[in-house]
């Protein structure tokens, strides 16, 4: 009887001892995972950052080139007006000034 008992302790005791390296084994595994979504936690959060300063800069990009045609097409305007009115500021003056003195 005794024999029994000792075997069944000695049981017991190996199975606490699996139950307890089991545990030990699932905590690590569960560090791991913690560990490994931080690490990809963090790539994407860079990889985000990354892609927003990129589209940041094609933006402002796009928009200097834009602001730069639009001062080109202004300058333009601007020259044609002043073209304009160097050689037809003569003949506006005469025709208003004839405007007025006909009223």
């Amino acid at each position: 009887m005794d024999e029994l008992i000792s075997k069944i302790i000695d049981i017991e005791n190996k199975a606490c001892a699996v139950v307890e390296q089991a545990e030990k084994e699932q905590k690590n595994i569960n560090e791991i995972i913690k560990s490994e979504i931080e690490q990809n936690k963090s790539k994407i959060e860079k990889q985000a950052a990354d892609k927003c300063d990129y589209i940041k800069n094609i933006e402002e990009g796009d928009a200097k080139k834009h602001l730069e045609e639009t001062r080109e097409k202004t300058d333009a305007a601007k020259g044609r007006l002043e073209e304009i009115f160097s050689q037809k500021h003569s003949e506006w003056v005469e025709s208003i000034t004839a405007e007025i003195i006909n009223l």
